[in-house]
């Protein structure tokens, strides 16, 4: 396993990725490459109070998010991961188990893995063993040609909805 989950009972949201780049795997940190913009991320929506250092990734916890990522033992670009280490049904049983609210796909690809079409970015029009689903622009400097944090606020306000109780 490149990158441990970062999972627990009763979070509010787990953020899926596709696979640990390079970096990520080199230093054993979720989203270390500096270009990534999943901290800073996390921090502009108000999923976190401050911008959490990749090595410190286990901090996410106390905000009441996990981390997984769909192929957990290979690293690099997604274009480079072998088919055969990619396993949603894997990634289906730990959601099983977990339970979060909301399941967040970090990018497009991931979530073509495990959501049945029609796709599209934001809010997904069915929900993963109970929990809500959202398709992500990603972070990723190599996969995002166009940013948009759009689809984020939108993950963002909804989490804060499910915290005071209404969806």
């Amino acid at each position: 396993m490149i990158l441990p989950d970062v999972l627990d009972h009763g979070l509010k949201v787990v953020f899926c990725g596709y696979a640990a780049g390079t970096l990520s795997a080199k230093k054993r940190c979720y989203y270390a490459n500096p270009e990534n913009l999943f901290w800073p991320t996390l921090h502009a929506i108000g999923l976190t109070d401050r911008v959490i250092e990749p090595c410190k990734f286990r901090d996410v916890l106390q905000y009441g998010i996990g981390l997984t990522d769909l192929a957990k033992n290979s690293y690099g670009p997604n274009d480079k991961i072998p088919l055969e280490d990619i396993d949603p049904s894997g990634f289906k049983r730990k959601i099983d188990e977990f339970r979060p609210r909301v399941v967040a796909f970090n990018g497009y690809r991931t979530a073509e893995w495990v959501l049945s079409p029609p796709i599209r970015y934001g809010r997904h029009s069915k929900q993963l063993h109970g929990a809500d689903c959202f398709v992500l622009h990603s972070t990723s400097s190599r996969v995002e040609t166009s940013w948009s944090d759009e689809d984020w606020v939108e993950l963002a306000n909804h989490v804060r909805k499910i915290q005071r109780g209404s969806n």
